[in-house]
């Protein structure tokens, strides 16, 4: 609203009085491979199948990666196909390796490998000679951040390129494309942001209004007839401090490993209750899941799950940055309150929600039960946002709160 109000993104702005908007809620955890397989589904992580980046191997305690091969429900432009309606979809994440749609399909991260990132295998060619790079090395930001801007710069501007040129190769039914950049500059540069007399302020603005600028030039490309979605898979806001999950429940007595230095969850000792994953996922040592599990399913699973629930709750206490005891825990979950599906089975055992501003990690390595990192900015479940204009006929917001209600009714635009 900020940037709309002082003239930052005036194309964002001119969407917004001709339309609709208003704030939905994102998938739970709030991380992009779970929220954009909300979305690009239209279900929720219950039925599609993801509830983080990665889920832990049953024989070690190790962490297998998800794919787009892993998400067990059609997506948006799967289901366009099997009707004969054309997509373009660019960089949306959780879409690697890149699957068989009616059109074009370049994945989004995490993509380590440009080759298996792009459909139809012929348009690789075309994508190396455009310069096409599927993200930024968020690793610069660590080193340095004016480079770590120079590189966002770039990369919005080969997006944009290569979009509006396979734009013109086809008449298309459903044109999508994510522009992560503001993500990555939103955790690395939240405070450059906020923070008016930081020297990077300035060129921040730039670079929204440069994200700007190439929405503007996607909106003219089409007609009043054509519908036009902007929409945020969460919200972000400024970092309090990072919390280690897995250091509380060592602290606890609850997580132990079999070294002073642990590398990995795979050298975590058998006899622990529970370990955590990013961000906020935590899971019982349970007989059923693990080769190495001991909590049998049934009354004891339920009373160690609810004792811990509990302690999450109130039982968390760090310093915020005004040195006041705080919990950062907003609220626990059980998956069958907030998932259903047929792939219910597999989803953590609770689900932690973050108090706004704090980072809910799941490092191993790491002692601190709470500390400062280099993000300064992090994800909040309840400020996604959906902007939705320029046609003829009402879109109809009823019914719409979450991610996974959006490719309903974009369905209904389109056949």
């Amino acid at each position: 609203t900020e940037l709309c109000e002082g003239g930052v993104t005036p194309n964002l702005s001119k969407l917004i009085e001709q339309g609709q908007s208003k704030p939905i809620r994102s998938a739970l955890p709030d991380v992009s491979s779970t929220a954009w397989s909300s979305f690009m589904t239209g279900t929720n992580p219950g039925e599609h199948g993801i509830f983080g980046f990665f889920v832990p191997r049953p024989n070690d305690y190790g962490i297998r990666f998800l794919s787009s091969r892993d998400i067990k429900t059609p997506t948006l432009w799967e289901r366009l196909s099997e009707h004969g309606k054309k997509s373009l979809v660019v960089n949306v994440p959780q879409t690697y390796p890149a699957s068989e749609v009616d059109g074009i399909l370049i994945s989004g991260f995490v993509a380590p490998d440009l080759e298996k990132a792009v459909w139809p295998k012929s348009l690789l060619t075309e994508l190396k000679e455009l310069g096409y790079t599927i993200d930024v090395d968020a690793w610069k930001a660590r080193e340095n951040l004016s480079e770590f801007l120079d590189d966002l710069f770039e990369i919005l501007e080969e997006r944009i390129n290569t979009i509006e040129y396979l734009w013109n190769k086809e008449s298309w039914n459903l044109v999508m494309t994510v522009f992560t950049g503001t993500d990555r500059l939103q955790h690395y540069l939240w405070h450059a942001l906020e923070g008016e007399q930081h020297t990077l302020h300035s060129r921040v603005m730039e670079f929204y209004h440069a994200v700007d600028s190439a929405v503007g030039r996607l909106v003219n490309r089409v007609d009043s007839n054509t519908r036009i979605i902007v929409l945020a898979d969460h919200g972000f806001t400024r970092v309090n401090k990072e919390v280690n999950l897995n250091a509380w429940l060592r602290s606890e007595g609850l997580l132990s490993f079999q070294t002073d230095s642990p590398e990995s969850l795979e050298n975590m000792n058998p006899q622990s209750t529970a370990f955590a994953l990013d961000p906020g996922r935590i899971h019982l040592n349970r007989v059923d899941r693990f080769q190495h599990g001991w909590i049998t399913v049934g009354d004891e699973f339920g009373r160690i799950r609810d004792e811990l629930r509990e302690r999450l709750l109130n039982d968390i206490m760090i310093r915020d940055e005004a040195g006041d005891r705080v919990n950062p825990v907003s609220d626990v979950f059980l998956p069958e309150e907030i998932y259903s599906g047929s792939h219910l089975s597999q989803a953590p055992d609770l689900i932690v929600l973050n108090k706004p501003g704090f980072d809910l990690k799941g490092s191993v390595k790491i002692e601190e039960i709470a500390r400062n990192d280099v993000l300064t900015g992090v994800h909040t479940y309840e400020n996604a946002s959906l902007v939705a204009a320029n046609i003829s006929t009402e879109f109809d917001f009823a019914g719409i709160e979450e991610l996974e209600d959006i490719a309903p009714r974009i369905l209904g635009d389109v056949l």
